[in-house]
């Protein structure tokens, strides 16, 4: 046993990492998948947002809105691009005088328009000296067919404000988005199609931490000697877009340097440069969403034009765009994980000034690395297959909503409070639900191969009903007893004792399973149960069906065991008994030691009409019971006996592969009525004339014997012809 349990162990531990293997593969593949992979942003990434929610955003970010409200109180259209320059000219002096730090727009101006507004603001942004203009990239696609195949070149050209607007303005950078139905999720930083281009908000945050430029410089001082001219200088290069590119190139040329200023700088508005630029080469970043629309500061246009903003704008970075409270006004909306379900998107402007507050928090969504992604894949797919496969049913479901809950609290957890983003899409609905389903599906196929086992081992011993339920629910279930009704058979072979003599104890075994083999046969076929075997008896039963149906499965098996015996096997011929009635069928015995058996006077009785043949000298008897509404068997009524420890008579049959000829029939039917009726002399005279036709007729002797003892003995008048038998 120690053995097999061991061997079940090692079995279950294999196909529990086989699972396991399975899993981890398949999350593997998913990664590879190019459609799964860009899943994951778009669902496990809104998940994360959902379940975190807004969070607060930094104070010194504002929008400055162009909006409907804006546009019916100033009384212009609400088309941002008509409106007249010389407004936003005011509206830079208002914000400048108010002390923001950095203005930057969110709109196009690459045209032309009247003279007198164009100079206006042309000189509020010189005389600001902090604006910053949006320069739109016009994106082209060219397909081109040749001898190697079709080519596609992606086109990026740029497009910036006319030239005195360029000039004036402190800088000019771009800022492209997708639009929707593909939800925004990044934002790039450096923009390499556009030739390494830092975006509007990296330029507006190196303009903002302008002043904090001697602090870096000094710590870079400290690193390193040999630095380009303009790191020597007291102050940042004039144009923030010029400092931000120069400050990276120096960052890619001189990486140990970058590391270790890294490691040790703490002040968060150096950390803020240094966050912007440890993004990789030409790489973007997740934003990390403060919520729904508006969730950053936001002003009306109009407010601040007529000194009604409630805002402070000292220290503050200003962005001015269009951006609707109402989703049928909205011309510049984002889909992002915020987006509500009125379908109220983020403006373009929003998510501009949401990269530049990531920026200044040092705080952007952190995706895992491509390597820890994969291993974090491999070793869940390993977890869930390996556990999973230990349990069963509920427990199994159990498990995976625990480690599904435990999974998703850690990734929320890490993401609310680190920004560190686990993927969710393949762990959770890819590789969990598989790994259930896989498991609970291997157990379904173990579990059915078990109870067809045991079905098949149970049904060799019990009914088929009875090991239906024990393959299904257990051993426990052989415990209860059953009473039903049974057509039992019984068996004894009349030359066992003389054979077992001559032969030695290998060849009686091997005689024994031919002789077993062939009297098996029948009963299975006729779907009865061996019940017991005891030397060279045999009991079998009958127990699942409608009870005539058993009956008569029973008494074909006799004829085809006689049949069988007759042509196969002389050496041992066989008694055949047959009855039937309630039976109790269940475990006898005590202690450490059971059988499953059927018992009752039905089981004795069987026995004992077996052994009536002996002294009959025929092979198979059946009680009346057995026969009844059988009419299409060879049978000869032999008699009424009282069995040896009973006390009802019964009326038994001979059961016969052919009928007697029917003047056999009728004088042996003549000489039994005599004989019952106390005719003793007729009686003799009819069984002497028909052992004359057939001296083998073993009843016929039978009755002689009987008749000729009973002459000399007075039964009485109410003798009812009830043969006593006193021997088993």
């Amino acid at each position: 046993m120690p053995k097999i349990r061991r061997n079940h162990q090692q079995y279950a531990w294999r196909n529990s990492l086989v699972l396991g293997a399975l899993v981890a593969i398949l999350g593997v593949t998913g990664l590879m998948i190019p459609p799964i992979a860009r899943l994951e942003p778009d669902v496990g990434l809104k998940w994360l947002f959902n379940l975190r929610g807004p969070r607060p955003a930094p104070e010194n970010v504002v929008v400055v809105t162009i909006d409907r409200e804006s546009s019916t109180e100033l009384g212009l259209p609400n088309v941002p691009r008509k409106w007249p320059r010389g407004l936003h000219a005011e509206l830079i002096r208002k914000l400048h005088h108010a002390g923001a730090s950095v203005i930057s727009f969110d709109m196009i101006f690459s045209d032309h328009r009247d003279l007198e507004q164009d100079q206006d603001f042309t000189a509020a942004m010189l005389e600001a000296n902090n604006v910053i203009l949006f320069e739109y990239l016009q994106t082209e696609n060219l397909g081109f067919s040749g001898e190697q195949g079709n080519t596609a070149i992606h086109l990026e050209q740029r497009l910036p404000p006319i030239p005195k607007f360029a000039k004036a303005a402190l800088a000019v950078a771009p800022f492209n988005l997708p639009k929707v139905p593909e939800r925004v999720n990044q934002a790039w930083l450096f923009k390499p199609g556009a030739g390494d281009l830092p975006s509007l908000p990296v330029v507006a945050l190196h303009h903002h931490l302008a002043a904090h430029f001697p602090a870096l410089q000094k710590q870079i001082h400290a690193l390193a000697n040999d630095l380009p001219d303009w790191l020597r200088q007291d102050h940042p290069p004039a144009n923030p877009g010029e400092f931000a590119t120069m400050l990276r190139q120096f960052f890619l040329q001189h990486p140990d340097i970058f590391k270790k200023l890294l490691a040790t700088i703490k002040h968060p508005s150096l950390r803020s440069l240094l966050h912007t630029h440890a993004q990789g080469n030409g790489a973007g970043i997740f934003l990390d969403f403060y919520g729904p629309a508006r969730s950053i500061t936001t002003v009306p246009y109009y407010r601040v034009l007529q000194n009604k903003s409630p805002i402070d704008f000292q220290g503050k970075a200003v962005f001015v765009g269009f951006s609707e409270q109402l989703q049928p006004e909205q011309k510049d909306g984002f889909y992002t994980a915020f987006t509500d379900e009125a379908g109220l998107d983020v403006s373009g402007v929003e998510i501009m000034a949401t990269t530049f507050a990531n920026l200044l928090e040092s705080k952007t969504i952190r995706p895992v690395s491509p390597p820890y992604n994969i291993f974090l894949i491999i070793f869940f797919g390993l977890l869930v297959g390996i556990f999973l496969y230990k349990l069963e049913g509920i427990k199994a479901l159990a498990l995976a909503a625990s480690i599904a809950t435990i999974y998703l609290g850690s990734s929320y957890w890490l993401f609310a409070s680190q920004s560190v983003w686990l993927p969710i899409l393949i762990p959770l609905l890819i590789q969990l639900p598989f790994a259930l389903v896989l498991a609970l599906l291997s157990h379904y196929i173990i579990s059915h191969r078990e109870r067809s086992r045991l079905h098949h081992a149970f049904k060799q011993y019990v009914p088929e009903h009875i090991a239906t339920t024990a393959a299904a629910t257990g051993f426990e279930s052989l415990k209860n007893t059953q009473t039903q009704f049974g057509a039992c058979l019984a068996t004894d072979a009349a030359d066992y004792t003389p054979l077992s003599e001559k032969l030695t104890p290998t060849e009686l075994h091997d005689q024994l399973n031919d002789y077993f083999q062939q009297i098996f046969i029948p009963v299975h076929e006729r779907e009865g149960m061996v019940v017991d075997v005891i030397g060279d008896a045999m009991l079998a039963a009958w127990m699942d069906g409608e009870e005539k149906n058993l009956r008569r499965a029973a008494c074909e098996a006799a004829l085809e065991i006689q049949q069988r015996l007759n042509q196969q096997d002389k050496s041992l011929p066989t008694r055949i008994g047959l009855h039937c009635g309630e039976i109790s069928i269940g475990n006898v015995g005590a202690g450490k030691h059971f059988e499953y058996r059927i018992v009752g006077d039905v089981v004795n009785t069987s026995t004992r009409i077996e052994g009536l043949n002996k002294q009959l000298g025929t092979q198979i008897l059946a009680s009346a019971e057995m026969l009844k509404d059988i009419d299409d068997m060879a049978v000869r009524e032999v008699g009424r006996f009282r069995l040896k420890g009973k006390e009802q008579a019964m009326t038994l049959y001979e059961l016969r592969s052919h009928p007697y000829e029917s003047e056999h029939m009728e004088l042996f039917n003549q000489g039994l009525q005599q004989f019952q009726s106390q005719d003793w002399v007729n009686a003799i005279n009819s069984f002497i004339q028909l052992l004359t036709i057939n001296p083998e007729d073993g009843p016929a002797l039978f009755y002689l014997q009987k008749a000729q003892n009973y002459q000399l003995l007075s039964h009485g008048e109410d003798w009812d012809g009830v043969v006593n038998i006193s021997q088993k």
